[in-house]
């Protein structure tokens, strides 16, 4: 029961976190057209314009942080996960 509260009251800022990724997305890239290949401007391929903007938009050393955290965050999530179904 406690988790259930607990992944209700993640889900709203974490969505509001990606709508505002998203939207920031789009409104960069209609600033920038030309930096958006045009294989990525069709509606089908919607969903690698965030990976293309984390390879090609940001900085090297800040695309390696958030790769890296991104796998320290799976581990973590992993390991608690783990933990808590050693509990019940």
């Amino acid at each position: 029961m406690k988790s259930t509260w607990q992944g209700s009251l993640l889900y709203v800022p974490v969505s509001l976190l990606f709508f505002f990724i998203g939207t920031a997305l789009f409104s960069y890239y209609q600033a920038y057209p030309d930096l958006l290949p045009a294989e990525l401007q069709l509606m089908e391929n919607a969903d690698k314009v965030f990976p293309y903007f984390i390879v090609s938009g940001l900085p090297k050393g800040v695309t390696g942080i958030l790769i890296a955290s991104i796998f320290v965050v799976g581990f973590l999530l992993t390991g608690l996960i783990s933990r808590k179904s050693r509990k019940t």
